[in-house]
């Protein structure tokens, strides 16, 4: 008597898919499915960070230029401009930057007498004088006499100037610009202008040159 084997039941299972296709078409369906998931969860699993990385260095940083912002220049600019007041420039800028920023100088300004390529400093005042008017003090903004502008101008006033007002005339120099005050000091005031004759170095020539530029 021969021993039989029982039928494998996977084999009848596999039998019976192949006789029913609904089988085969769910049992697809499933495989497609199981191979979306896998698929997704590898997309959305984020990338392994080297050993010592922290969250903030996978995370981006953001650029220089977009978190801090220069600080502008405020300046005022008066006179012989198109706009006069106060002006926004960058950082960096020059005087003539903030006379441009004012409108520019008018067809009456005498720019030479400024530094046009002086450093901008913030807070200062550019006087544009213009033509005949004469740069008497230089204001001291942190510009380092580079020419920003004036506090004061037109003539002279011998009896009141100071040393440096004095020296800020054409061709007067310390030594002459304490031999005026002396002289003054002497005479208990200039009477008029005519006494600047007597002032030791001041000639007929260098008077003519500062006669218009000085009063009393």
């Amino acid at each position: 008597m021969h021993d039989s084997m029982p039928p494998a039941r996977p084999q009848v299972g596999f039998n019976l898919m192949l006789r029913d296709p609904r089988r085969i078409v769910t049992a697809l369906v499933l495989m497609v499915a199981l191979v979306v998931v896998a698929v997704s969860a590898l997309r959305t699993s984020p990338a392994s960070s080297p050993p010592g990385a922290s969250i903030a260095d996978a995370s981006p940083s953001l650029d220089d230029s977009t978190t801090s912002t220069s600080v502008q220049l405020i300046l005022h600019v008066a006179g012989a401009v198109v706009r006069p007041g106060v002006v926004e420039i960058p950082p960096g800028s020059r005087v003539v930057d903030a006379i441009d920023a004012a409108g520019g100088a008018t067809a009456e300004a005498d720019v030479d007498q400024l530094s046009l390529a002086g450093k901008a400093v913030d807070g200062a005042r550019i006087y544009v004088p213009q033509r005949g008017e004469i740069v008497v003090a230089p204001i001291d903004a942190g510009s380092g006499g580079q020419g920003m502008g004036t506090e004061t101008v037109g003539p002279i006033n011998l009896n009141s100037a100071s040393q440096a007002q004095l020296e800020s005339l054409p061709g007067i120099g310390p030594s002459l610009a304490k031999e005026i005050i002396t002289t003054r000091e002497r005479l208990g005031g200039f009477g008029s202008v005519d006494d600047l004759r007597r002032v030791h170095g001041i000639g007929d020539r260098r008077f003519e040159q500062l006669q218009p530029l000085v009063t009393v």
